[in-house]
């Protein structure tokens, strides 16, 4: 039936209230999007400038080698590209974007930086934050290589366990600060968008080993059939 003007003023403030809730929800939803995008990783400027001076110096020095180091630099940014437009990506995307990374800065530090890959081939299929393990590795690349003088070296190890997988990034430099831990910038946005993707069920935890440190990444394991998998030696 047709409401009479009396049940129309009545509804008039809900109507009002259902109005602004509405706009208060896309405030929010934006608010949100703005910030997952905001704490999305994204590769830092310092790296790419060192690279390309790696590169500009292998160019007289040894050109095949320079050319096989431009295509890593051409896949790092054709993947840093394809994941800023993502909210999760493969677990073997974002671990063949690390080892494009790795390998640039394996030229550019040689025997300061060791590296041991210990993840099945094929990875587990699994959704991670862009960005994420680069951030990892990242960080050792910055507070532990660059700032010693020994050769440092860097773990990246995928465990599979009957409920949980986790990804482990580990290596013996000096040790992140116990009271730095919480207030790590990085760390703690990538806990935050742990947070909003996955809620609980999956976790970051860092620790400072004697010497060095450990970050480890735990997710649900994916209800599908395991399949027997040997560790690779990394991305091609």
């Amino acid at each position: 039936r047709r409401l009479s003007p009396e049940e129309v003023h009545r509804l008039l403030p809900f109507a009002a209230g259902i109005s602004i809730a509405l706009r208060h929800l896309a405030l929010f939803e934006a608010a949100h999007e703005a910030r997952l995008a905001a704490l999305r990783g994204q590769l830092s400027p310092h790296f790419l400038f060192n690279a390309l001076n790696t590169l500009q110096a292998l160019i007289g020095e040894n050109p095949q080698l320079a050319e096989t180091l431009l295509a890593r630099i051409a896949s790092l940014l054709r993947r840093s590209l394809q994941h800023a437009r993502q909210v999760t990506v493969p677990l073997a995307e974002e671990l063949a974007l690390v080892w494009d990374y790795l390998t640039i800065e394996k030229e550019r530090f040689g025997s300061r930086l060791l590296l041991e890959w210990k993840v099945p081939d094929p990875p587990p299929t699994i959704e991670v934050p862009p960005f994420a393990l680069q951030l990892l590795a990242e960080n050792t690349i910055k507070h532990a290589v660059s700032r010693l003088t020994r050769p440092v070296r860097l773990e990246i190890r995928v465990e599979e366990g009957p409920s949980t997988i986790e990804i482990v990034v580990s290596d013996d430099g000096p040790g992140i600060d116990p009271d730095r831990i919480g207030k790590s910038i990085g760390l703690s946005n990538l806990t935050l968008r742990l947070e909003q993707l996955y809620g609980s069920q999956a976790t970051l935890h860092a620790e400072r080993l004697s010497p060095g440190t450990r970050v480890t990444l735990r997710f649900p394991r994916p209800p599908t059939n395991a399949q027997s998998r040997s560790p690779a030696k990394g991305p091609s």
